[in-house]
Parts: C-alpha cells; structure tokens; sequence
C-alpha cells in the first residue's frame, strides 16, 4: 500500500481540472491559484476515524457556547 495521500498538479486550469475531475469521480480535488490538489480516495477504517473525530469537535464545540468562529467547511 501507499503512502501516497496527494498529488500536485502545478499550472493546471478550469479547463484541465473539469477533464481531470469528470474522469475521476472517485477522487478530492481543488484546483486553488492554478494548481491542482488531488486527494486519494480513503479507506473505510480511515473513513472511520475521521467521522468520530469530526464528531468530538462537534461535541466539544456545542459544550462550549463562548467560542467564537464558524465550524464547517
């Protein structure tokens, strides 16, 4: 298995991204200041834990009224 969580496409346009993205439905990309950032699909363990993570912050943040910013992406 790989290491390998993303890749970087540097002097990437809309154009490019929408072809890249149409054909690859499966994978994260964002495409900020002409470079493309590809996100490799994770796995369901990894899935997983991101959701009971995201799920303590949400906790930790309803417990505590005095914060002050915005939570989500």
């Amino acid at each position: 298995m790989s290491s390998l969580s993303r890749v970087f496409i540097p002097n990437c346009d809309h154009k490019r991204f929408n072809e890249i993205a149409d054909a690859n439905p499966q994978y994260r990309m964002s495409l900020i200041e002409g470079r493309l950032e590809i996100s490799m699909p994770v796995s369901a363990y990894t899935g997983q834990r991101q959701a009971r993570i995201i799920t303590q912050v949400g906790n930790w943040r309803a417990a505590n009224s005095n914060l002050v910013g915005h939570f989500g992406s």
